[in-house]
């Protein structure tokens, strides 16, 4: 595939500065890795479902539009539904993303989710690679992206695991990024980043489509922040729906609305408990938005002692029941 691409990159890079989501500080990362290097050959768009781009012609406007791309479906297998299982996020939202990370020269970032390596070699361009390890449970995915991102010049750390996990050889982290959704954040990921660090992650469950959450980590082992806006996001492969659920297509690598006002909410992670016994709930805090009280915190173990309902966005989020409807207050 050949193609003078430079006007089509400009063109991106121009929308996405007079849209707001590509500060100054990000220009240049994004000037000098240019997407279409990180797309494989073979894509498909998300639509109802996904629709293989069969021309030249068509892969290079779907690659230069501010769209997510899918790079895989079915796990890479030959003979499957044609579900995307890999994306390459839509540029609005990964800017909005890294923007949001708030990154200084010299720290040192964790990515969950490699995918197809664009975001480590954004993460690479701004702050050197030897700042940015990446995380991949897919060993072809993986193997790919190393290899992608070598080519374009950066060799951040590729590293093939679970990344629910973290990657404790390489901690501590002042930043945590995720590329995949969660239902709740993994302790590890706190336990692994500094004190004063941020965790940036897509939260979802099975009754909203996914907001991001951001957490910024204290010296006492707990991490809170809020929600700053909505993202859909392809579910860490450990949390995939199970085989007899329904699969939806959605666009994946989107933003989105947020399903809830995204300044009120209020989320946190303590080590209270053992990881494996981790649970999201959520309860009324004091804060008022729009004529709704409402609130959102996320802890480790049992579920706590709630304090009187104030609306009804109460939640067992995770545990897949859905909430009674929100009684809005005047």
């Amino acid at each position: 595939m050949t193609e003078d691409w430079r006007q089509r990159h400009t063109a991106l890079l121009g929308a996405l500065a007079a849209s707001g989501e590509l500060p100054h500080a990000w220009r240049s990362a994004f000037a000098a890795v240019p997407r279409h290097r990180f797309i494989p050959a073979d894509i498909w768009e998300q639509r109802a479902t996904c629709v293989p781009v069969t021309t030249d012609a068509a892969w290079w406007d779907l690659v230069y539009r501010d769209v997510p791309i899918v790079t895989q479906v079915d796990d890479g297998q030959s003979a499957g539904p044609g579900i995307a299982t890999s994306s390459n996020s839509m540029p609005t939202m990964v800017a909005r993303m890294l923007t949001a990370l708030e990154v200084a020269d010299g720290q040192r970032v964790l990515e969950i989710g490699t995918g197809s390596g664009w975001n480590a070699a954004l993460l690479a361009a701004r702050l050197g690679s030897q700042n940015v390890t990446t995380v991949e449970v897919d060993p072809v995915l993986a193997e790919k992206a190393a290899k992608v991102i070598k080519d374009a010049g950066y060799s951040p750390d590729v590293v093939w695991g679970d990344g629910a996990r973290g990657w404790e050889s390489g901690a501590p982290y002042d930043r945590i990024i995720a590329t995949c959704s969660v239902r709740r954040i993994p302790y590890a990921w706190v336990r692994q980043t500094k004190p004063g660090g941020r965790i940036l992650a897509p939260l979802a469950g099975d009754f909203w489509s996914g907001a991001l959450v951001r957490l910024d980590v204290g010296g006492d082992g707990v991490a809170s922040g809020r929600f700053v806006g909505g993202a859909r996001f392809m579910p860490m492969r450990s949390e995939r729906p199970r085989p007899e659920s329904r699969w939806t297509a959605e666009p994946v690598g989107a933003a989105v609305p947020a399903p809830f006002p995204p300044r009120p909410w209020r989320a946190s992670v303590s080590p209270s408990t053992r990881a494996r016994n981790c649970r999201a709930w959520s309860w009324p805090t004091e804060q008022r938005t729009a004529g709704i009280r409402c609130g959102f915190t996320i802890g480790m173990g049992r579920r706590p002692r709630s304090p009187r309902r104030r609306c009804g966005v109460t939640a067992h989020a995770g545990c897949g029941r859905r909430p009674p409807p929100c009684t809005r207050r005047t």
